[in-house]
């Protein structure tokens, strides 16, 4: 979980936030399809919430260090720091249903409209990463201080609240 400069990184998350410019995810996939079936946002959420393999988190900053990937498949992945729930890297496995209520939450919440960065103007505080992956891109936000949204928090919650529910093997 550390790149090549030494930094840790769950999943390029950190290179991916300073990277990425904009971005709504699963751009691909057909307006056409979405306007021909019966219930269009219904179908819409279905195949949004479908087509997410992978859920991330990374706590930086001043409060607890580390981070996690969640992925469709089952595999989970856990890198402790500082001041972490576990200290150092970790696999597990996250339960379908699991990976399916942060996949439902993420598309109903609207997580690809967030803007990429919430910053609070105080210097020293704790920064969460949140990213959502598809086939198709990749949307992370930055939620710096806690200025990001009610909702943006209630998912960061919910992922630190799946990572409770899995059980940890030291790697």
């Amino acid at each position: 979980m550390r790149n090549q400069a030494g930094k840790w990184a769950v999943g390029g998350v950190i290179a991916l936030a300073c990277a990425m410019t904009g971005g709504v995810m699963a751009q691909n996939l057909s307006e056409k399809h979405f306007s021909q079936a019966s219930n269009p946002d219904a179908t819409r959420s279905a195949v949004l919430t479908s087509a997410i393999v992978e859920i991330s988190i990374q706590h930086t900053g001043s409060g607890p260090q580390y981070g996690a990937v969640l992925k469709a498949d089952g595999t989970a992945t856990f890198a402790g720091i500082q001041n972490a729930p576990r200290q150092g890297e970790f696999a597990g496995t996250v339960t379908a249903a699991a990976f399916q209520t942060l996949a439902d939450q993420a598309v109903q919440i609207g997580y690809v409209n967030f803007k990429n960065t919430y910053k609070a103007s105080k210097m020293d505080l704790p920064s969460v990463y949140t990213a959502v992956k598809t086939a198709s891109g990749e949307k992370v936000v930055l939620n710096y201080g806690g200025k990001g949204p009610a909702e943006l928090a209630a998912f960061e919650a919910a992922i630190d609240q799946a990572l409770e529910r899995i059980s940890w093997a030291q790697r």
